[in-house]
């Protein structure tokens, strides 16, 4: 172990197997100072009750669970079907076949040291640079922080996402690249917002410089929106351009917006310069590229599309009474299939989602989450999950066939739930198709001042195991951006597995 440590390999070893619901030490090599000791989470990402724990124990990675009841709560592990007794039963839920081979389903630490030592070679690829020591570092620093203390998890459960986003070279990326606006003369003042995104989760600070010639644009530089900030991946910074046309004249007026990053160092690490045009009493003609999402963690990528609303054919739609933190089962006019699941039916939420299938949940969950949730709901389509409340105001749900035969969730005119501020109103469908592909299609959205409100856009399934997400923001991160007005996107059926 000390030969192989001083010569620049990384170590990884299984922390050892309990009685379950039993504590018991570190097993070796695993407790060796060299030596990463790997513990193992569950299906639903907790400690697995017969995981070993002790001051040796550095970090977790999935295992499987014993109480699971079904293949989905354990491992494929690398033993052959034909290597008994390791894989006790032939048959049932005991093993797999996968790609041709078979393979035994279970559960340790020994699997959970498997998948980290996949990780960690990913990661090492690369950054091939980094020494073993770096890389550990790195595992443990960005691991996900767990509940329980640091004798039962370690430094928490591996993230290879948020080690491969550490690696990323730091950038700052300002949306929109430009702005440009068009404005009949004596136009009231308004305000318009530059998103800053970094697609490292190494922080960036940054500082915003304006120049105009006659000043009528400014930083509204609030404790919220400051002209100085940092930013990383799932932390975007916000410029807030406030703008007053009153007294301009008819023409073409410029300013630029400068916005210099330094990195952690206080190293210099680029500017971006974000031209603002404003035409008083004039046309201006401008053609919107397509949208895409920031899709970390995504399969393909999803790209808006020609914006269309769908109408119903005529059989007319169905309206359903919904209130504050209700829900209602549908029957599917066809099966609709997502991944390797068939549904017939779905559940229609007043938060602004449709599961699959119809089964209730104890409690509409209002409090929409990032990607992936893998304790809410086993398949789920989001339109703009978030507190709504459809019974407030003109909002209308309502559900319908069009000529093309597609199905269609429509939420018309539907404001935030009450104690949401600020309050909005938002429009848009979900669209299910035959052949298994989702159309989101968005009428209005909230007007974005500064940063937009909490919400989830896109789809999961398989417990969250498989995800396409267009935008979210909840209470932890921001991803991604928020649709437009009039926009649509288009979720592909091999998009989500």
């Amino acid at each position: 172990v000390e030969y192989a440590a001083a010569n620049g390999v990384l170590l990884v070893a299984a922390a050892g197997n309990c009685p379950q619901y039993t504590t018991c030490p570190v097993s070796w090599p695993a407790a060796y100072d060299e030596v990463i000791a790997v513990g193992s989470t569950d299906y639903w990402d907790q400690r697995a009750s017969y995981s070993a724990v002790g001051p040796e124990l550095e970090i977790m990675a999935p295992g499987g669970g014993l109480e699971s009841t079904s293949s989905a709560g354990q491992i494929y592990s690398a033993w052959s079907i034909e290597a008994v007794p390791k894989c006790m039963e032939q048959s049932g839920s005991d093993y797999q076949l996968i790609d041709g081979g078979s393979y035994c389903n279970r559960v340790g630490t020994s699997m959970a040291a498997g998948v980290l030592s996949g990780a960690a070679a990913l990661v090492w690829s690369a950054a091939p640079d980094l020494t073993a020591y770096d890389l550990r570092t790195l595992l443990n620093a960005t691991a996900k922080p767990m509940v329980l203390g640091t004798d039962y998890v370690g430094h928490g459960r591996l993230d290879v996402q948020a080690a491969m986003l550490t690696l990323l070279t730091p950038k700052l990326t300002p949306y929109p690249r430009y702005v440009q606006e068009s404005v009949p003369v004596g136009t009231q003042p308004f305000s318009l917002t530059v998103t800053l995104e970094n697609p490292s989760l190494a922080t960036l600070a940054y500082t915003a410089t304006l120049s105009d010639t006659d000043g009528w644009i400014r930083f509204a530089d609030t404790a919220d929106y400051p002209v100085d900030g940092d930013v990383r991946y799932g932390a975007p910074g916000y410029l807030v351009l406030e703008i007053t046309p009153t007294d301009l004249v008819t023409g073409t007026h410029s300013a630029h917006v400068t916005v210099t990053a330094t990195d952690a160092t206080g190293a210099f690490a680029g500017a971006v310069d974000l031209p603002v045009t404003l035409l008083v009493g004039r046309s201006l003609y401008i053609r919107y590229l397509p949208f895409v999402g920031n899709l970390i963690g995504n399969s393909t990528p999803i790209v808006s599309r020609a914006f269309r609303w769908e109408a119903p054919n005529d059989d007319g739609r169905v309206v359903r009474t919904l209130t504050d933190g209700s829900n209602v089962g549908v029957p599917l006019p066809f099966p609709f299939t997502m991944g390797d699941s068939e549904y017939t039916d779905l559940r229609l939420y007043s938060d602004g989602f449709i599961s699959l299938p119809a089964i209730a949940l104890a409690a509409s969950p209002q409090e929409n989450r990032c990607f992936p949730v893998v304790d809410t709901l086993p398949a789920a389509i989001y339109g703009w999950w978030a507190h709504l409340d459809p019974s407030r105001g003109n909002g209308r749900v309502s559900y319908f066939q069009t000529n093309s035969g597609d199905f269609v969730v429509e939420f018309m005119d539907v404001e935030s739930a009450a104690g949401v501020e600020p309050a909005y109103t938002v429009s848009f469908q979900i669209v299910l198709q035959p052949e298994g592909d989702i159309w989101l299609n968005y009428l209005t959205v909230p007007d974005q001042t500064g940063a937009p409100p909490p919400a989830t856009l896109g789809a999961s399934r398989a417990d969250g195991r498989f995800y396409n997400r267009i935008f979210c923001r909840d209470a932890d991160a921001t991803y991604g951006l928020p649709p437009a007005a009039r926009e649509s996107f288009e979720l592909k059926e091999e998009d989500l597995y």
